[in-house]
């Protein structure tokens, strides 16, 4: 397994101001990563294959400046058993931590996810709800979480600057967030176009093809230093 980065820009400054951990997994034949992390969820190892990850991103926190902050996507079952705070255990400040959890991630309980959540909410870390717009699950997620920071999925963002439906969607997403204080990531963006239209909805960040592919440690550290045109 190695651990990808991709860029996440603000916006507001131009500047990269995160980065999405991304698992790659490099043996033939290629599986995706969604693979082999079912397959091992099959077998009774999906915790230890989703800590591993998370090791692994935590281990090289170090390497990026203190003003980023980094986006670790993780399974609410492993929230629950106390797994990811226990990964988290030796690290008093997580201020520069994101959990994403995915809206195809079912949650039975939120009170106990909430009671979950909030020795680590202390400790500074934030959560994102990813692939909103995907689907009916995100947007309880985004209720009953809490959550700091909303992830426009890609099928509601691609072509957003020629499809008014979806414009007018990703609009009244924007509102609702602002108004709950959350901030925006629209992710998938493979046009300036659809930056620029995003800009008009007030969204505070962007991730995507067009601004940097998830790449390896010592490739996403350059964009440490580039400005979004």
């Amino acid at each position: 397994m190695e651990i990808y980065y991709q860029p996440i820009y603000s916006l507001n400054t131009n500047k990269v101001s995160g980065y999405e951990s991304l698992s790659r997994f490099f043996v033939e034949p290629y599986r995706t990563p969604n693979i082999w992390f079912d397959e091992a969820a099959q077998f009774g190892l999906g915790e230890a294959l989703e800590m591993l990850a998370i090791n692994n991103v935590l281990g090289n926190m170090s390497h990026f400046n203190k003003e980023v902050y980094v986006s670790i996507n993780t399974s609410p079952e492993h929230i629950l058993s106390g797994a990811v705070a226990n990964a988290l255990a030796a690290i008093s400040d997580c201020s520069n931590i994101v959990l994403e959890v995915t809206e195809h991630s079912p949650i039975a309980n939120y009170n106990e996810m909430l009671t979950a959540l909030a020795p680590l909410r202390k400790k500074g870390i934030r959560l994102a709800i990813d692939d909103v717009g995907a689907g009916y699950s995100s947007f309880q997620h985004i209720l009953e979480l809490q959550a700091d920071i909303i992830k426009l999925d890609i099928s509601l963002t691609r072509n957003i600057n020629s499809d008014r439906r979806k414009y007018l969607l990703a609009k009244a997403l924007c509102g609702f967030a602002k108004d709950i204080g959350c901030n925006i990531i629209a992710e998938g963006i493979e046009t300036l176009e659809e930056i620029n239209t995003l800009r008009k909805l007030n969204v505070d960040k962007v991730q995507g093809y067009y601004l940097g592919r998830p790449q390896a440690l010592c490739d996403a550290l350059v964009h440490q230093k580039l400005v979004l045109s």
